[in-house]
């Protein structure tokens, strides 16, 4: 039996090299020369049982023969299981593809033999062997089997064995995830009594014997990723130094029993967090889904990179005020009064000057100061605005001017200051100062921005008149900020712009701005209100996420896309404006959004996309109208109180019925 029966069914191929084996069979290189062209594939074949001695084992515990039978045609369908699980996902760019399979019972004896032929990939393990990983390249990894669960998602399917021998890599880099002996429709694994997988990747609710869900496989490929980001050591495992069984096995106790995963060492903030949030020991704070640590993946991947920095520009004292207006040098004392306004020499009184004299009271006095009180008391009498707003016009301006005041004294006084793209940045009392003409310089995970030193200490921001966008990832991580001022002549805020600024309470966008880039404000926990202006067209993926403290939000007409992932994670969010200018909502835009009661879809809307609403506990209502034909996976997943409003006969209707989702007819 096994692989000499290959030549009953596949004559025209040819099997070579042993690529791997297993404790049930063994994976062979093969080639096919019939058609011209040398093909080559993967075979993978299976004996069941894999010797004699087994069958043996059980006739000699008492076992009948057809009990024997039954025994192992159990585990061929363990087997027959994985085969169908894989044609099901055929065709999806990162699962390795099935091309072919065979089952031949053995006429013989007892036994089965089970033929599997796919893709020929490489061994990602051969690969950590033999290639120092680049960051860029395990983020790759992430993204690409990430893509893969989002298959598996759609078709209810968990791995659950997510591990390195289970990633395999094609010949143009792309990653792939294989070997499906384990998964299970998420249907019928739900519960407790199923917890294969490998132990070492495997998450805490799983190995602890609870319910559990997708975001299981999210754990392990987020640990996974962490391994290899920590030099291949797992958890809690020293970096340096031999590894005993006992290191192993100690960390493992630890990661299990929910102590936090330590942060990885030479890793960016932004990336720690995307990794420790799909390990987490806690279900309900992981990643609710495979798009979701996606899109998170692919924010910190598309962070646009800056341009090298320039010299920071030092002006000489001796270039004319005229020219160097950015940072005027003081002026000489012999300069002329009349061009050297700004700092006004002191003017010396000279003695021989004569004072002047105050004229003496007229006898009329009385009767022009009656004459004027008249006056004024019809003025008040037919005008009584205008006195209160040129009080407040005076207040304005004032504000204005101490404004100007005070950023000028920023500038001329700074602690710290350099350039940003073609702009230049000041730094001082807690103030930090984008000032000059055209755009700011873009950062990311390698290249942050200069004044990241003092982000802790930056309480407010201020952006002059003639810049026109916020770099990407320029404010990241600025935990102390609590106020911005962004001037109209913005046209863009960039991916990541404000990342995880959590005392920024508001912030007014200017009608100037047309798009807001992917996690532009994620992780701003206390933003609780934001306007978007009518000139806003897109807003990208994540832009919002987990912005915890986000109340309610209305979208304007302007806006024809909502990014994926949108405003997930935004518990407060009691109340969204769709507007009709959008036609597609994108993959969890609103997922867990906890406190989301309603919503309704407009007609303009055609699809909503897999996970759209998922984890949205209070949801109780969702108006779906006609034009909507396309409803992604799990659209709904978890929305235990909804009823879907939606036209007798419509999709959602269907949609409905078969979800088992209660719905009324309009």
């Amino acid at each position: 039996m096994g692989i000499e029966r290959l030549k009953e069914f596949w004559p025209e191929w040819e099997c070579g090299d042993i690529l791997g084996k297993g404790s049930f069979g063994k994976v062979y290189k093969a080639v096919n020369h019939s058609s011209g062209v040398e093909n080559h594939s993967a075979i993978k074949v299976i004996s069941i049982p894999s010797d004699e001695a087994e069958y043996d084992a059980l006739l000699s515990e008492g076992m009948s023969v057809s009990d024997t039978k039954e025994y192992f045609r159990d585990i061929v369908n363990d087997f027959i299981n994985e085969i169908k699980v894989m044609v099901a996902l055929k065709g999806a760019p990162n699962i390795v593809a099935v091309e072919d399979y065979k089952i031949l019972e053995s006429s013989e004896r007892v036994g089965w033999d089970i033929f599997i032929r796919m893709e020929l990939l490489h061994s990602f393990k051969e690969l950590m062997a033999e290639t120092e990983l680049t960051k860029e390249r395990i983020v790759k990894l992430g993204i690409d089997i990430a893509s893969a669960l989002e298959i598996c998602q759609q078709k209810h399917i968990i791995h659950r064995d997510i591990k390195p021998a289970n990633i395999f890599i094609d010949d143009f880099g792309n990653f792939k995830l294989g070997d499906f002996g384990i998964a299970k429709e998420l249907e019928k694994t739900t519960g407790a009594a199923s917890s294969k997988g490998t132990f070492s990747f495997m998450a805490p609710e799983v190995a602890h014997g609870q319910r559990y869900d997708n975001t299981v496989d999210i754990y392990s490929l987020g640990l996974v990723m962490y391994t290899l980001l920590n030099g291949n050591r797992a958890p809690f495992i020293p970096r340096d130094g031999r590894v005993t069984y006992n290191d192993r096995k100690n960390a493992n106790d630890r990661r299990l029993a929910g102590e936090p995963l330590p942060k990885i060492e030479g890793v960016s903030q932004t990336l720690n967090d995307i990794i420790l949030t799909a390990c987490s020991y806690d279900p309900a704070i992981r990643f609710k889904s495979a798009s979701a640590f996606k899109n998170a993946l692919k924010s910190y991947n598309n962070a646009p990179k800056p341009p090298p920095a320039p010299t920071p520009f030092v002006p000489e004292q001796n270039i004319d005020e005229t020219v160097a207006v950015a940072r005027k040098p003081e002026p000489k004392l012999e300069i002329d009064a009349t061009v050297a306004v700004a700092h006004k020499p002191e003017v010396k009184r000279e003695e021989n000057i004569e004072p002047v004299k105050t004229p003496k009271k007229k006898k009329g006095g009385i009767i022009a100061v009656a004459i004027i009180l008249v006056v004024a008391l019809l003025a008040v009498a037919i005008v009584p605005g205008m006195l209160d707003n040129g009080t407040k016009q005076t207040e304005a301006n004032t504000e204005q001017t101490e404004n100007e005041t005070g950023v000028e004294e920023i500038i001329d006084n700074a602690k710290d200051q350099g350039t940003t793209g073609d702009v230049e940045w000041f730094y001082g009392d807690n103030t930090l100062v984008i000032s000059g003409e055209g755009k700011m310089g873009d950062y990311g995970d390698d290249d942050i921005a200069p004044w990241t030193k003092y982000n802790k200490e930056i309480e407010e921001i201020v952006v002059e008149e003639g810049v026109t966008s916020i770099g990407g990832s320029a404010f990241y991580h600025c935990t102390g900020l609590t106020s911005v001022m962004i001037p109209d002549s913005v046209t863009s805020i960039s991916d990541s712009a404000f990342y995880s600024c959590e005392r920024m309470t508001n912030v007014a966008i200017p009608d100037s701005v047309t798009s807001i880039g992917g996690s532009a404000f994620s992780w701003c926990t206390g933003l609780t209100s934001v306007t978007i202006p009518d000139s806003v067209t897109s807003i990208g993926g994540s832009a919002f996420y987990h912005c915890t403290g986000l109340t309610s939000v209305t979208i304007p007409d302007s806006v024809t896309s909502i990014g994926d992932g949108a405003f997930y994670s935004c518990e407060s969010l009691t109340s969204v404006t769709i507007p009709d200018s959008v036609t597609s909502i994108g993959d969890e835009v609103f997922s867990s959004c906890d406190s989301l009661t309603s919503v309704t879809i407009p007609d303009s809307v055609t699809s909503i996309g897999s996970f759209a609403f998922s984890h949205c506990d209070s949801l109780t209502s969702v108006t779906i109208p006609d034009s909507v034909t396309s409803i992604g996976g799990w659209a709904f997943y978890d929305c235990d109180s909804l009823t879907i409003e939606c036209p007798s006969g419509s999709y959602a209707e269907q949609y409905a019925i078969e979800e088992g989702i209660p719905y009324t007819a309009i």
